[in-house]
């Protein structure tokens, strides 16, 4: 039901960016850093989509991005979303 929730053709891009950006932090709370990397670049993804790349949506899910991929032990990556992120906050 989540994933027809999330994936269904008629939800907005913004809807399904929130929503995938709440699964994410699910899975890291959950001990489950590479499904939350997989589902934050999905949320990051659509709402730079629905509201360009310097929207606070957008910025924000890029932050979550940068945690997630911290969890998963790839800093490097973790780094530069950060800084994208402040960048253009």
């Amino acid at each position: 039901a989540l994933d027809e929730a999330l994936y269904a053709p008629v939800q907005s891009e913004a809807l399904r960016s929130a929503g995938l950006l709440q699964l994410a932090r699910l899975h890291l709370e959950a001990g489950r850093p590479e499904a939350a990397v997989s589902a934050a670049k999905a949320a990051h993804e659509l709402a730079r989509g629905a509201y360009g790349p310097n929207h606070v949506e957008s910025v924000s899910s890029l932050s979550d991005l940068g945690d997630a991929l911290f969890a998963a032990g790839r800093p490097d990556e973790a780094r530069a979303a950060l800084v994208e992120a402040t960048l253009r906050s």
